[in-house]
């Protein structure tokens, strides 16, 4: 649950910074309190959505690379319980590359792969 509502604040992320590889811990953090996400759930936006970098910079505790390899195996496995049509575009997006150490995106838009609390 924490991963999937970390994944889902990319579409916040692209809405108030624009579409970009990776966003600054401050940015994620104002897209993580604007979306009320819990306290541990942070750690996980930071992970997926800055650089190591900009991770370790801000201080954080957190094994960056073991987060982003935990991120990548829960959305492998999500992808394969839900087949290819199941993947929401955030994952795939991720999954081509994202989470793994690099590359763009390479999108325009998409959503936030639906709405709903958890």
């Amino acid at each position: 649950m924490r991963i999937r509502r970390a994944v889902r604040l990319r579409y916040h992320l692209r809405k108030a910074y624009g579409a970009s590889d990776s966003y600054t811990a401050d940015q994620v953090r104002v897209a993580a309190k604007s979306q009320r996400l819990p306290p541990e759930v942070l750690i996980w936006a930071l992970a997926l959505y800055c650089t190591q970098a900009e991770f370790a910079a801000a201080g954080l505790a957190g094994d960056y690379t073991g987060l982003r390899a935990e991120i990548d195996d829960a959305l492998k496995r999500n992808a394969a319980l839900a087949g290819s049509e199941g993947v929401c575009d955030d994952q795939a997006i991720i999954l081509a590359g994202n989470v793994d150490g690099g590359g763009s995106d390479g999108g325009d838009g998409g959503g936030d792969g639906g709405g709903g609390g958890d």
